[in-house]
């Protein structure tokens, strides 16, 4: 589930906020003619994709990670500094991060396919890590 998401299924997300983007830019003139269309649109995501994803994340979390919170292949975010970023310490190498609380794979994807196009670097990368449960900011 985990690699299904970061492979396919963020994709479903991105497709729905590019779709509120452009109906909230709509007017008044297309008002009639989208609200089937965002009414369809709501039936199938946020009542049928999200419920069906979230009962097989549910029974994929109760099948695979009952005896605790690692997944084979996918690197832990505590695990960042020292997987990522330590090999950079004694170099002159730039290295930038963005770190930000609660942002949505599907938008991280967009912005790192963004940068690698503005700048034509093409070693932009994002790679998902499995957080803590239960997730907590101490700033609110």
């Amino acid at each position: 589930m985990f690699r299904g998401y970061e492979k396919n299924y963020y994709k479903t997300d991105y497709y729905y906020r590019k779709f509120y983007e452009n109906y909230d830019k709509k007017g008044e003139l297309l008002e009639n003619e989208l609200e089937q269309l965002r009414e369809k649109i709501e039936n199938f995501y946020g009542r049928k994709q999200l419920d069906e994803l979230a009962m097989k994340w549910t029974e994929t979390i109760e099948s695979e990670l009952k005896d605790g919170w690692v997944l084979s292949g996918i690197n832990l975010q505590k695990d960042f500094y020292e997987n990522e970023i330590k090999k950079y310490e004694k170099g002159n190498e730039k290295i930038f991060v963005i770190i930000s609380d609660a942002l949505r794979y599907e938008t991280a994807k967009e912005v790192s396919e963004l940068l690698n196009t503005e700048i034509d670097a093409n070693d932009i990368s994002i790679e998902p890590l499995l957080g803590t449960v239960p997730s907590y900011t101490k700033a609110g």
